[in-house]
């Protein structure tokens, strides 16, 4: 009796669009006779070389390989690998097994209520999220670099949901000729990890509103040489 089992694992539940991801692939011979001239196989990623090309029964030989994930790839990768082992009376044994994980995609963005603005006034923020992949993620911040910390209205998004906050800035004249702000969100996907998207916006001193004065003095009405 000849068998062989394929187990495949991903490192990640979730993922962003240009980060790698590890698969690991552990072929155990769950048979009686030994295999030889192991092969395995992935949809995605072709042939992978395994620690050992034969494994008596009970033995385990094992594979990683690593993916990069593409902008067509989302919103899901699922992908399946299939691994082949012969016995000495040239019998096949093989298995498959699939991964999946789910692409993260958080659209945030950032905008003004004025393109123009003078010292004194004030600049209202606002700031527009949504959740457009297929997993929750939560304890969602904003932190501003001229405001600081803002909570948005939710701080948990499922998939499909959206949220938004606001923000207040007023101008000094030491932000001439602009104000100039970043501002990123902090959440936590599905694994645990804290990730974080980033936008800008900018709006310009109106130079009529700065008045530069001149005053020159001297310590003394007459001197002598």
């Amino acid at each position: 009796c000849i068998n062989l089992t394929l187990e495949k694992t991903v490192d990640k539940r979730v993922a962003e669009i240009g980060e790698t991801v590890t698969y690991r692939y552990d072929v155990i011979n769950t048979g009686k006779l030994p295999l030889k001239n192991l092969t395995l196989s992935d949809d995605r990623l072709g042939d992978i070389k395994l620690q050992d090309s034969s494994i008596l029964p009970g033995q385990i030989t094992s594979a990683t390989a690593s993916y990069t994930i593409r902008e067509d790839d989302w919103p899901t990768v699922v992908n399946t690998a299939i691994a082949r082992g012969w016995s000495d009376f040239g019998q096949e044994a093989n298995d498959t097994d699939s991964a999946s994980f789910d692409i993260l995609r958080i659209e945030f963005n950032k905008t003004a209520n004025r393109s123009m603005a003078c010292p004194g006034e004030g600049i209202r923020y606002r700031y527009d999220i949504r959740n457009l992949g297929n997993v929750t993620v939560k304890n969602l911040t904003i932190n501003d670099s001229k405001i600081g910390s803002i909570t948005p209205d939710q701080t948990v998004l499922q998939a499909g949901e959206a949220t938004s906050a606001e923000g207040m800035y007023p101008v000094n004249y030491t932000d001439y000729p602009a104000v100039v702000n970043e501002a990123k969100l902090y959440f936590e996907d599905p694994d645990g990890r804290i990730r974080n998207v980033t936008d800008n916006a900018s709006v310009t001193i109106d130079e009529n509103c700065i008045n530069l004065t001149l005053e020159k003095t001297v310590d003394k009405r007459v001197a002598e040489i």
